[in-house]
């Protein structure tokens, strides 16, 4: 949700559509020209305006975020404010520092918010391995993300440290793998 009864989306026919109770739009289209390869995974509204959106190759295998500004009107012929590189991306967010984090193929990808490259996180050591779903971040700044292959939440520091799992298989009621999750900030509630 952009603004009150504005919903932006990915639609069946690959395109990001903002939808209002006026009017319903694409912001990103197959016939934009310079992302005509690209198809979006996903799409995120900062706090900071605009929206990040994911996008993948599957001619090339790569994938990029990009960021529209608040005029939501993109032109192939002018560059986007945003640009970072990146394999698969599945959930972006940004943290409360100002950092774009992309849950991506087998790592999370952290950036200063104009595009320079921070870290990349793949797991903790000494056995690195990191399958990334959802990802979020909370009022501390620490990022969090789903993760297949443990089953749990990796809780790691703004910088790319480890600190934690959470919601462990043992935890009762839990189910066997979260996918998904986000934090609200005005109840500091996972």
């Amino acid at each position: 949700v952009k603004r009150p009864s504005n919903v932006v989306y990915i639609d069946e026919y690959e395109n990001v559509v903002m939808h209002s109770q006026f009017d319903q739009f694409s912001l990103l289209t197959k016939e934009d020209g310079l992302y005509s390869h690209f198809t979006p995974t996903c799409v995120y509204s900062p706090s900071s305006g605009g929206l990040l959106i994911g996008l993948h190759s599957r001619v090339t295998d790569t994938g990029a975020i990009i960021r529209l500004s608040d005029c939501f009107k993109f032109s192939p012929r002018r560059h986007c404010d945003l640009c970072i590189q990146c394999v698969f991306p599945r959930f972006i967010t940004e943290n409360t520092n100002g950092d774009v984090v992309v849950s991506d193929r087998g790592a999370v990808v952290v950036t200063k918010r104009n595009g320079v490259h921070r870290f990349l996180y793949t797991g903790p050591s000494p056995q690195p391995g990191l399958d990334p779903g959802g990802i979020c971040t909370d009022a501390l700044s620490h990022i969090l993300v789903c993760d297949g292959i443990t089953k749990t939440i990796h809780m790691i520091d703004r910088d790319g440290v480890f600190l934690s799992y959470l919601l462990t298989r043992k935890s009762p009621g839990i189910c066997n793998r979260p996918v998904s999750l986000t934090y609200d900030f005005n109840n500091h509630l996972l």
